[in-house]
């Protein structure tokens, strides 16, 4: 109902990409974003044919796309450090704050009532019920590395009031799992799997854990994103590569970067900290607390402030490449 009366939608999935690039092209369109990259169900191929004088790339990949059809990468300082322009065939532009921003009140609205220092209720959310509290994992199982789940063990192994819950689609790959924890010193009753569940569901799940990791490397992002909706903490440490620093831009969004570890051994630490059988819980419900109050405030969860954002930078990109003469510099920008 907010979107412009202007506002167009096309179908072109049922179509080529020479023939979509044709009739984007017909369109006449200063700007042309491609909010996939190389990910799954890609069509850069469209991209590839120019059919508009400068292409943007925002959102899924937060990498580079190493092509010379696509100018500019719209991100933030975290995700792409001003740095790190050397290694980008695309200029870096900066949205304020945080490179995303989600709606998650649209299929959660019932998340700001959750109890604000508290985790939600268990029962009919597909998690264990027994007493112990919860570290939870939604990432998917290809994410997890063997030296993440060695420490998350190693973790586990000296917090025996603490059970590990991870996401799962596939049973053989749960046995893996299990096994590798009970070589590691954590008994297979201590490790839980649950499978996809949709929505609000999702989200009462996420907000019942204690506790929520992150994945090096490869973060969750949609997850985060939707945990840190929830109210619960998610612990993260930024590597060097994009898809590891997602994490870390969230939770600076919403204020909470003393959930950001400086490396493995601080992730480790920090883990221990708030899984203290005496002042973890304490830790816990002040983290809670604070997540709960930023849930209507940070950008991150403000897709108004993204999309004012989106047309300061689109309105200064096209003016500065009128004046240009047509032309596309390599050099970072930040917008105001």
């Amino acid at each position: 109902g907010d979107l412009p009366k202007t506002q167009r939608f096309i179908d072109i999935a049922h179509i080529s990409d020479a023939e979509a690039a044709s009739m984007i092209n017909k369109l006449s369109p200063q700007i042309l974003v491609d909010l996939n990259g190389y990910l799954s169900g890609s069509r850069m191929q469209i991209v590839a044919l120019r059919p508009a004088p400068l292409c943007v790339h925002h959102f899924a990949q937060p990498s580079t796309m190493g092509a010379p059809y696509v100018h500019t990468f719209l991100a933030d300082t975290v995700i792409a450090p001003p740095e790190h322009q050397p290694f980008y065939t695309e200029k870096l532009a900066y949205v304020p704050g945080v490179f995303l921003s989600t709606s998650a009140s649209a299929f959660s609205p019932e998340a700001a009532s959750f109890p604000p220092s508290d985790p939600h209720p268990r029962p009919g959310l597909d998690l264990p019920l027994a007493p112990q509290a919860l570290v939870c994992s939604f990432n998917a199982f290809y994410k997890v590395q063997p030296l993440q789940f060695s420490l998350w063990s190693r973790v586990l192994s000296v917090r025996p009031k603490y059970s590990l819950v991870l996401r799962s689609k596939n049973g053989q790959t749960e046995g893996c799992f299990a096994e590798e924890a009970s070589k590691l010193g954590v008994g297979r009753e201590r490790v839980h799997f649950t499978g996809d569940l949709s929505g609000d569901a999702h989200v009462k799940r996420c907000a019942a854990c204690e506790l929520v990791l992150d994945t090096d490397h490869f973060n969750g992002i949609t997850t985060t994103a939707t945990v840190l909706w929830a109210g619960s903490p998610v612990v993260t440490f930024p590597t060097e590569n994009n898809a590891g620093r997602c994490s870390a831009t969230m939770l600076n969004s919403v204020g909470a970067t003393e959930l950001i570890a400086r490396d493995r051994r601080d992730y480790e630490r920090l883990l221990l900290a708030l899984t203290h059988p005496e002042s973890g819980p304490a830790k816990l419900k002040v983290l809670r607390s604070k997540l709960s109050a930023a849930r209507m405030s940070a950008p991150l969860f403000q897709p108004r402030h993204m999309a004012a954002a989106y047309e300061r930078y689109f309105f200064s990109e096209w003016e500065a490449v009128v004046h240009s003469g047509g032309g596309v510099k390599t050099h970072s920008i930040v917008l105001p």
